[in-house]
């Protein structure tokens, strides 16, 4: 729900609660209703007309898994899973860099080109090997010609055959080579290229290639990152204090500050098992389904993490609550149009659920006060 109604919505409901508070307390004049134990949370009677009574709404006070919210700070992160470091399989120079950081890209996209002599020395091994393989076919002819004049033994055939599979295996080897590097077979400079291509379809994250830089394959250095987006991490820090109070499957409420009107909901995927010795804080990880592409790794993040426990605690709804007499109180239907203000304790309120103590389970409360307003105007 966008922030600003949330904002909005809270403060007519406020005004209206307390306008609220002022009708109830002038009913309660007019009636001269109060029963002895009004302050002990009894109750104080209130009688409305059939005018009035419409269109109030009845809820019910009930036990439910005692909820918590935890507020922790983090921040977007790469879903690791998804992410593919590229690095050169040849030494060689650049010739051409098509994509810029951040571009987005297909899988099987074209990203650059490096002319490579690793790729013309596996071209020009790979001639000498056809040459060999030429050579071994025509003394396996010939053998198997003498060994049928007798001429051969078979272990000279044989030899000429063994020879021959050599030579068949080193110029299958070459290619495979040459196929493993995307480059074609021809000895010429326009087929010595190593060709970087897009293993899958995502961001380019990372880059540390331009045009005209020499290439070594053996440097540790990757030249791309790709990421894909549609699911990100976050990373949020818990210190010591609150680590119980978090489980696996916790649902989690994200804001960020780039977009603080919408709130990305997901659930606790990982809970670390080491917590930083300098923060005293451990890492919690939430999933997030980002197919629209817009949160971006590294933004600032507000999470909020939603935890349930076996333990079960009373709860009304929160519009149920009227602050009166410098204590909450529900409205409890006792018969046709007449009610009673109920004292109750409120022990804490998370989204649109109040927990309280003072009241029964399954006890009738009026849900929407902005009505009762309503209709006693």
């Amino acid at each position: 729900m966008n922030s600003n109604m949330i904002n909005i919505k809270f403060k007519k409901g406020c005004v209206q609660i307390m306008a609220l508070v002022l009708i109830v307390q002038l009913h309660s004049c007019k009636e001269h209703a109060s029963s002895p134990e009004g302050d002990s949370g009894k109750g104080t009677s209130i009688n409305l007309s059939a005018m009035h009574a419409e269109g109030l709404k009845v809820d019910t006070a009930k036990m439910v898994a005692n909820e918590s919210v935890l507020n922790l700070s983090g921040k977007i992160s790469f879903d690791e899973s998804k992410v593919i470091n590229l690095f050169p399989l040849v030494s060689g120079k650049v010739a051409k860099v098509f994509v810029k950081l951040g571009q987005k890209v297909e899988k099987g996209e074209l990203l650059a080109t490096i002319h490579s002599s690793d790729i013309s020395t596996l071209q020009n091994n790979l001639v000498s090997a056809n040459s060999a393989l030429t050579v071994a076919k025509k003394n396996l002819d010939v053998a198997e010609d003498l060994y049928k004049s007798s001429y051969y033994s078979e272990r000279d055939l044989f030899a000429a055959r063994d020879a021959y599979k050599q030579a068949q295996s080193s110029v299958d080897i070459v290619k495979e080579q040459l196929a493993v590097l995307g480059a074609g077979e021809k000895t010429n400079s326009s087929e010595a290229i190593y060709k970087v291509i897009s293993p899958i379809a995502g961001y380019i994250v990372q880059k540390n290639i331009n045009e005209s830089q020499d290439m070594r394959s053996d440097n540790g250095t990757n030249i791309f990152t790709i990421s894909s987006l549609n699911t990100v991490w976050v990373l949020a820090n818990v210190y010591e204090n609150d680590i119980a109070k978090i489980k696996l499957n916790d649902r989690a409420d994200i804001v960020t500050l780039a977009y603080s009107d919408s709130t990305f909901q997901g659930k606790v995927d990982q809970i670390n098992s080491v917590v930083d010795p300098e923060t005293k804080s451990l890492k919690v990880r939430i999933v997030l389904d980002n197919n629209g592409g817009l949160l971006k790794p590294e933004m600032f993040a507000n999470v909020k993490i939603h935890s349930t426990t076996q333990e079960q605690i009373m709860c009304v709804p929160t519009s149920a609550l009227v602050f009166s007499d410098n204590s909450f109180n529900v409205i409890v239907p006792k018969g046709k149009n007449s009610y009673t203000k109920h004292r109750v304790k409120l022990m804490r309120t998370v989204d649109m659920k109040s927990f309280v103590e003072g009241i029964d389970n399954g006890t009738p409360v009026i849900k929407n006060a902005t009505v009762y307003l309503a209709n006693i105007k």
